[in-house]
């Protein structure tokens, strides 16, 4: 009994830092680190790391893997040339980040519960009440936030702004305002069909990131639940609509109620069109190459006055078409082995599209770290129905 309890509480604990990238103390110091070491030992050591079984199936995912990285080596010396590019701002360091920080995680994490997928769906059940624990926390005594955020290196965030501090970032993730909302929506709908459950995730992350109208647009289309039952789910909604009061929206979720009842979504269309840009004219070189320059807003580098979030126009204007299409083939050979009903594969793949637009997802997060654990657990799980 001790035993499966220790190993309930580890598995929890990996899941929670890897699949919120969490950090202690300073953002650089990340907790995933720590299982992604084990992780990376327990792969070498047992022989999966480069054992056959896992290499034959995966060819197209380390092909594609490798180029990735070769190339994104080649575009990082270049723009350390051109541009004066910073460690934070090489994009090989970045898929690095992905191997160390959410794959060899995502292994250790499958170990730990015996390759079972039932329990990755209990433990991950776990994860997202703790979430809806620290959201209710910091929702409710907005105080809270300063003092749990600068535990976990997030002292810096935009959330503790005066304009954020009572209206945004509830909950522990290093992508509360991004990711984290979004896959939790996402994946409650297609992992648990339980509309209760669902409400409650929505109910809280809706006041995180807006994106979660989205995430539950098409986690609602993914789901298995009975064609009939969503029919009158839509039908109920509409008239739900009419008899929520507006004051109530705007004390609650001041962000949507701005954006969506206020400016009729019309805020994030301008934005988004402002940051859709290109550093210089373009050529074939340049349309196939990209400009080398890392216009990411996260990352600091002087002799770059323009800045993005928008994944796809920073992996343009860094690596060109060429770039893209290797992403994307990753992003599709990754899916479809993660999920074996390829409709959701395909739904996998459109919401890489979709987060990509938002920012620039290259790099450790929730995304290929749920990813990794069901591709091991569709790898090596023992012997369970697995129906995703």
């Amino acid at each position: 009994m001790i035993k499966i309890m220790l190993r309930i509480f580890f598995s929890s604990l990996v899941f929670f830092v890897a699949f919120y990238r969490l950090s202690f103390l300073s953002p650089s110091l990340y907790l995933s680190f720590i299982p992604g070491v084990i992780g990376f030992f327990y792969l070498l050591g047992q022989g999966r790391l480069f054992s056959r079984k896992l290499q034959k199936p995966q060819a197209v995912i380390y092909l594609i893997g490798v180029c990735i990285l070769i190339y994104s080596i080649i575009l990082d010396i270049l723009s350390i040339i051109y541009s004066g590019n910073v460690l934070t701002g090489l994009f090989a360091f970045r898929f690095l980040f992905i191997i160390f920080l959410s794959v060899f995680p995502a292994y250790f994490f499958v170990y730990l519960i015996k390759f079972k997928f039932n329990d990755f769906l209990n433990v991950f059940k776990i994860c997202l009440i703790i979430q809806t624990l620290f959201f209710l926390i910091m929702f409710l005594n907005p105080a809270m936030k300063s003092f749990i955020y600068s535990i976990f290196g997030m002292g810096g965030s935009v959330n503790l702004l005066d304009h954020n501090f009572s209206s945004r970032g509830f909950g522990l993730s290093g992508e509360i305002n991004y990711m984290s909302p979004f896959l939790m929506m996402y994946l409650v709908l297609i992992f648990y069909n339980n509309i209760l459950f669902s409400l409650i995730i929505f109910i809280t992350q809706i006041v995180n990131s807006n994106m979660v109208l989205i995430s539950i647009l098409i986690g609602f289309l993914a789901s298995k639940l009975n064609v009939y039952f969503k029919i009158i789910l839509i039908f109920l909604g509409f008239l739900t609509l009419p008899l929520l009061n507006a004051e109530f929206i705007k004390n609650y979720a001041p962000r949507f109620y701005d954006e969506y009842i206020t400016n009729s979504g019309e805020r994030t269309i301008t934005a988004l069109s402002e940051m859709i840009f290109l550093v210089n004219r373009i050529d074939i070189y340049s349309f196939l190459f990209g400009f080398q320059k890392n216009i990411s807003t996260g990352v600091d580098i002087a002799s770059i006055s323009r800045k993005t979030d928008v994944g796809w126009v920073v992996m343009f204007n860094y690596g060109g078409i060429i770039y893209i299409i290797l992403f994307v083939s990753f992003i599709i050979a990754l899916s479809f082995k993660a999920f074996k009903d390829k409709y959701l594969a395909v739904f996998w793949v459109l919401i890489a599209i979709l987060l990509n637009s938002k920012g620039l997802m290259l790099g450790m997060n929730g995304y290929f770290f749920i990813t990794f654990v069901l591709i091991f657990l569709n790898v090596y799980s023992v012997k369970e129905k697995n129906e995703f």
